[in-house]
């Protein structure tokens, strides 16, 4: 009987981001008559990580079955990835009077009249809001939170500050914090 030739199991290595919402997966095969490996092979090396959100399986099986086939170099395949946190919004601007202008008015008023007099437009205009200066137009809501992530070692992410809008006011608007 001839002794067995010795079999060499690959390097199998996980390569987390600086940021933990990705882990790929590197196999490297040993020189000589290399091992089949198995998926749990693969979870084993996750769990020594920590690695238990995010995980897609249906790519380990894949990874695993393309690396017993070939038997060749398998780098930087994601395997793994977290949830990546919803930045929060800035609150809606909210007007502090009903905004009215000329133009439906001016559609309501040629409605009822085919031709309409000098005073009803008169009285159109009048009825526009004017704002005079210091006066407050309008008030901004409440900002909305964003949503934490989650990263692959099952972590919180937190959320982002609110982004800002980079509102452009007009010239004779002015801003001021509350």
């Amino acid at each position: 009987m001839e002794p067995e030739a010795a079999r060499n199991v690959p390097s199998i290595d996980i390569v987390v981001s600086s940021d933990t919402l990705s882990a790929s997966l590197n196999i490297i095969p040993a020189t000589g008559d290399v091992t089949d490996i198995t998926s749990d092979d693969i979870y084993q090396v996750l769990n020594q990580n920590n690695i238990i959100s995010g995980v897609n399986e249906g790519k380990i099986r894949a990874l695993v079955q393309r690396f017993n086939r070939e038997k060749g170099r398998i780098e930087n395949e994601e395997i793994a990835k977290g949830l990546f946190p919803k930045p929060g919004k800035q609150g809606p601007i909210q007007p502090c009077f009903p905004f009215m202008t000329e133009r439906p008015l001016v559609e309501a008023l040629l409605k009822t009249k085919a031709v309409p007099h000098i005073s009803d437009i008169t009285a159109i205009h009048s009825g526009v809001k004017h704002v005079n200066p210091g006066e407050v137009i309008a008030k901004r809501g409440a900002d909305v939170p964003g949503a934490p992530g989650t990263d692959v070692r099952g972590n919180k992410v937190p959320s982002t500050q609110t982004l800002d809008n980079h509102e452009t006011y007009g010239k004779n608007v002015g801003v001021e914090d509350n």
